[in-house]
């Protein structure tokens, strides 16, 4: 006796919505539509992939339906379906996935460049979270399932794999996810400053959590967020946090855990991953105040303030000889950069000056020519502490 063997909805093509009864195991082995699948397998261009796949007949694994949405269930098959896209090295994975004792059916998709498969569970008034928990497991496999196999309605349409795993003695599933009761949310962390990625980091994040954005919603989302900011190291660790904060049952310990698994898995992991969600959930960095990174360090006035407001001025002439003998005191107004210059004998060397450029041609008119040998020269101006 196989645990397939059982009844689920049935419908002719991917648009019909009138269900009738097909027997799951005889579905799954049947080679009637053979042809089209491997024609479809062939056929390099996906708009009419996707035109062909639509003809063939499909069904619900996840019960019997009066109509195709998931509030219209009359009787949960005790089955949900995964599905697996992208998958590099197909073999590999179906490995890994079949070696699973919960795992009762496992085949090529209808494109052949995925896997999909059934799982029976204990408790099937706990669909979502079966889904949720086993999410977790395959990812922590490195394995990442589409979550719209968590709708119970979710359509499945016809394949072929002559090679299919079948488990008729498959152990239902009897742990789900429970998610966590609430904790007071984190409102201060640690500003992480640097370079201009971190700047723009930082900005998606901060418009985030003002317009409480959760990006980790399914399971699949929270993975790929935890892999791009584990492309930081460690350093991504405080930013997967903060991202992680808006969804409702945040909790510290179990986002520690999985950065940690982030951190391990071999997966694809970049930066761009994170601005990507931002964007498609409306935060764009574009948006932000243009960012003005601070001017190169002016090098320190070659001179040193005394208490009495005295300062050594250095002269350098055009060759790089300085002269470093003359103390000045100058003293600054509201309105006037400079209102007297003083030597230091206290006399004035100029007592009318409007600007800088005029102080410094009355100082270069009295004092250059016997102090730099007739040289150019200039002043070197600070303001005053």
């Amino acid at each position: 006796m196989s645990i397939l063997n059982i009844s689920v909805s049935g419908f002719a093509n991917y648009h019909t919505t009138e269900p009738k009864d097909v027997n799951l195991l005889a579905w799954l082995r049947s080679e009637k539509y053979r042809d089209q699948v491997m024609a479809i397998r062939k056929n390099a261009d996906k708009v009419e992939r996707d035109r062909l796949k639509a003809v063939l007949p499909a069904i619900t694994p996840g019960g019997t339906f009066s109509e195709r949405k998931a509030t219209a269930l009359i009787t949960h098959s005790g089955f949900l379906q995964f599905d697996i896209d992208g998958v590099r090295d197909i073999t590999a994975a179906k490995q890994k996935v079949c070696s699973l004792q919960n795992v009762a059916y496992c085949g090529l998709s209808v494109s052949g460049r995925g896997l999909w498969g059934l799982i029976p569970i204990a408790e099937p008034a706990h669909h979502k979270q079966y889904f949720e928990f086993i999410q977790k497991a395959f990812a922590s496999m490195g394995i990442i399932l589409d979550p719209a196999c968590k709708d119970v309605a979710r359509l499945r349409g016809y394949s072929y794999d002559p090679d299919a795993y079948f488990n008729h003695n498959a152990k239902p599933l009897n742990r789900f996810y429970s998610r966590p009761k609430p904790v007071p949310r984190k409102t201060h962390f640690k500003a992480i400053t640097g370079n201009y990625e971190t700047k723009r980091i930082e900005y998606c994040l901060s418009e985030l959590n003002a317009r409480k954005i959760d990006l980790t919603h399914h399971y699949s989302n929270w993975f790929a967020l935890g892999c791009s900011f584990s492309s930081l190291g460690e350093g991504g660790r405080q930013y997967f946090h903060i991202a992680s904060q808006n969804y409702p049952g945040y909790d510290p310990h179990e986002t520690d855990e999985q950065f940690t698994k982030c951190l391990k898995t071999s997966s694809t992991k970049n930066l761009a991953t994170f601005f990507a969600m931002c964007r498609d959930a409306g935060v764009h960095f574009k948006d932000a105040a243009p960012i003005v990174e601070p001017a190169p360090a002016k090098p320190k006035p070659l001179l040193s303030i005394s208490t009495d407001d005295i300062c050594h001025i250095q002269w350098i002439n055009q060759t790089g000889k300085k002269f470093d003998n003359l103390q000045i005191v100058w003293l600054k107004t509201a309105t006037e950069n400079f209102e007297v210059l003083y030597n230091e004998q206290g006399y004035p060397v100029t007592e009318y000056s409007k600007t800088i450029a005029q102080v410094e041609t009355e100082f270069k008119k009295k004092f250059t020519p016997g102090l730099l040998d007739g040289e150019a020269c200039f002043l070197m101006k600070i303001d005053k502490p």
